[in-house]
């Protein structure tokens, strides 16, 4: 049977590119304004949505600036 070794986390490489700050609505005033103007029968798939904010090449970020 082969030895079980754990492996190291992979780590995403390394881009010059630096997101601008966010200055647009926060998660919560995005969903109160989905919640306001979305029809009910629109359901979301997630708990927590994902705001991104900002893409180059194959990177994108969130409205905290993480990639």
């Amino acid at each position: 049977m082969p030895d079980a070794t754990i492996a190291a986390p992979l780590a995403m490489p390394p881009t010059a590119h630096r997101p601008k700050p966010y200055s647009g609505p926060s998660k919560a005033e995005v969903l109160a304004l989905r919640k306001q103007y979305c029809h009910p029968s629109l359901f979301l798939m997630y708990r927590e949505p994902l705001m991104v904010v900002e893409g180059h090449l194959q990177y994108v970020w969130d409205e905290t600036g993480k990639r």
